[in-house]
């Protein structure tokens, strides 16, 4: 569980782990700098890759209601992202994490941007301030 800021919006990536029994996908690589730290192995001040799920490349596209809004792809963005620690996928040449969690960062209230595929109108305050959020989380 981290805060971060978008540095980087990467061309997306095929990904086939059929010989691993989970099929094909295709990500969007986003690099992002750890502004904080609140549990697992990341470090504040690294950098490191979020997968974001969906695209096309190598022409195959890919659809899934897990993929987050398009705005997690924004250079300058910040998020509370959550999920495992980072791991290594197909030929990836580092680890990297496909977050469960986005949660966006609009003055001190976060709002979830977990599903692309949720109605624009379902997308919105997730009812926290992120004073109360991030005092949680570094409790822990």
């Amino acid at each position: 569980m981290a805060r971060v800021i978008v540095l980087e919006v990467r061309p997306a990536r095929y990904m086939d782990q059929r010989a691993d029994g989970l099929g094909e996908s295709v990500y969007v690589p986003i690099l992002v700098r750890v502004v904080a730290s609140y549990a697992g192995e990341l470090q504040t001040g690294s950098t490191l890759v979020l997968r974001a799920l969906g695209g096309t490349a190598e022409g195959v596209r890919f659809e899934t209601n897990m993929a987050p809004s398009a705005d997690v792809k924004s250079v300058g963005a910040e998020f509370i992202v959550f999920g495992s620690d980072p791991t290594f996928v197909a030929d990836e040449e580092s680890p990297a994490l496909t977050p469960s969690g986005w949660f966006a960062i609009r003055g001190d209230h976060l709002v979830d941007r977990t599903l692309a595929a949720m109605p624009p109108d379902a997308v919105e305050d997730a009812g926290v301030s992120l004073s109360v959020a991030e005092s949680l989380m570094s409790n822990r």
